[in-house]
């Protein structure tokens, strides 16, 4: 769940990624806290050692988490 700190989550803006040996596999930006709730599916290639989820605050609230 992405949201702000402020009147639950109205300025909430952040950016999902999911990376594989460094490799960026998805990416998603603009998920605030009135995107319905959303599923990844991705699928790793053969020979990845590491998977790696990322989500950004480009809010500049600080609230995403």
């Amino acid at each position: 769940m992405i949201r702000d700190n402020d009147p639950w989550g109205a300025y909430a803006n952040a950016t999902v990624r999911v990376l594989a040996n460094g490799t960026e596999l998805y990416k998603k930006s603009g998920i605030g806290w009135k995107t319905d709730m959303t599923y990844l599916c991705v699928e790793i290639p053969d020979g990845v050692n590491y998977i790696k989820l990322e989500i950004t605050d480009n809010s500049g609230q600080g609230g995403v988490g």
